[in-house]
């Protein structure tokens, strides 16, 4: 059975501070996916990163869960 837990507090600023930088900052995020037709704004581009972020790190927590190793 699923029993969720909530997201690091450190984990949401981290990936905040990283999507923001991509989107309004320095980083490169195209406006199109690949193949896409439609232009992402700098808005959209952000949700896109910080939602990807913020999965990165609940699956790499699964991973780590799973496998019982904790890495540095």
């Amino acid at each position: 059975m699923f029993q969720g837990e909530p997201i690091k507090q450190e984990h949401i600023r981290e990936a905040f501070e990283f999507s923001y930088s991509m989107a309004f900052v320095d980083g490169f995020h195209r406006n199109k996916r690949s193949g896409g037709i439609h232009n992402r704004s700098v808005y959209e581009v952000f949700v896109n990163t910080f939602r990807g972020k913020i999965a990165d790190f609940l699956v790499s927590g699964c991973f780590i869960m799973a496998s019982g190793q904790f890495f540095s």
